[in-house]
């Protein structure tokens, strides 16, 4: 769309010149500049959220089977003292649950004894944008830990 501009009876086109179009670019680089760091520091925030979800959801498993076993692990019998941690089944091992990249592996300790206590732990992915974002832990005391900045 063209521009008439009419000065001393003569007709010129206008449109943007070439500085005016620089500058407007050089102002939305800046701005890009200042608003992308936050934006990468809440996506990072929202998927650590997940994965506490997902240790949530886990505990509370574990927490049911302990109601009806009174052992964290038991055998196929809900018998204590059968089973060992080690091959506990978790319904969730990664996060986030739903979609196709997954940015945390959610395990447990196998080391806590005979069946009374547990922890489980979400670490990130390496080669994700989560990777070096530190690992979440949360036990059946109910105690979380984030070995990054501040808790969670």
């Amino acid at each position: 769309m063209e521009r008439r501009i009419e000065t001393s009876g003569r007709v010129r086109l206008g449109g943007f010149t070439l500085i005016e179009i620089l500058a407007t670019l050089a102002i939305l680089a800046v701005l890009a500049m200042v608003a992308y760091p936050g934006y990468v520091t809440q996506i990072q925030k929202v998927r650590r959220a997940d994965a506490q979800a997902v240790l949530m959801q886990n505990a509370q498993y574990l927490q049911r089977i302990y109601t009806q076993a009174g052992c964290y692990n038991p055998g196929s019998d809900m018998d204590c003292n059968v089973g060992t941690p080690a091959n506990l089944d978790l319904p969730y091992t990664q996060s986030p649950i739903d979609g196709a990249t997954k940015y945390y592996n959610i395990g447990h300790d196998a080391s806590p004894a005979a069946g009374t206590e547990f922890q489980l732990e979400a670490v990130p992915i390496s080669g994700t944008s989560q990777a070096g974002d530190g690992s979440l832990t949360l036990d059946d005391l109910g105690r979380k830990t984030w070995d990054g900045e501040s808790g969670w």
